[in-house]
């Protein structure tokens, strides 16, 4: 009996160290344009600069061990004119963001997501490979007003699914 009690207690460090915990989120205002997200870690100051078009675009990010976690908030300078506008406009801005991060091959648009907290909002999740082989699981928000792309980078596909499902289902548009 006493060799049964030892080796259950062999065990208890090696399962608790199979564990992976969940790490902290915190809400971080995305500057003065009152759209929030939540991040893991400790979160870096928000940056604000201006794209060529006058758009308000802001930037933010935290890491976890391998992994960045990236939040792209654009406030547009120019709403889109229709709904139907909304989801061509995102598409075209995770265009430009291929370009600009260097990716080499993508899954493909998935169109269709949804955010309870905002039902206007167009969503689209794509998978890439940047050229340094980086794989990226992105997701992208639009309404009228804004877009946001929500990026996880590192060496494999985000193993916590539930951890990054916290972080791109909790961006809160401007007056969510």
């Amino acid at each position: 009996m006493r060799h049964i009690i030892i080796f259950f207690i062999a065990l208890v460090p090696l399962f608790a160290a199979s564990q992976s915990t969940a790490p902290h989120f915190e809400k971080k205002a995305i500057g003065k344009s009152g759209a929030y997200a939540y991040l893991p870690g400790q979160v870096e100051d928000v940056d604000l600069s201006y794209s060529p078009d006058s758009s308000k675009v802001y930037t933010l990010g935290s890491t976890i061990k391998d992994y960045r976690f990236d939040v792209i908030f654009v406030a547009l300078s120019a709403p889109a004119q229709s709904d139907e506008d909304v989801s061509p406009l995102l598409e075209a801005y995770l265009d430009y963001l291929k370009g600009a991060l260097e990716v080499t091959s993508s899954a493909g648009y998935g169109k269709g997501r949804t955010l309870s907290t905002h039902p206007a909002a167009k969503g689209i999740i794509d998978y890439w490979k940047d050229k340094d082989k980086n794989e990226m699981t992105v997701t992208g928000w639009a309404d009228k007003k804004s877009i946001a792309v929500l990026v996880i980078t590192g060496p494999e596909q985000y193993p916590q699914v539930s951890v990054a499902d916290v972080f791109f289902k909790g961006f809160r548009f401007p007056g969510d």
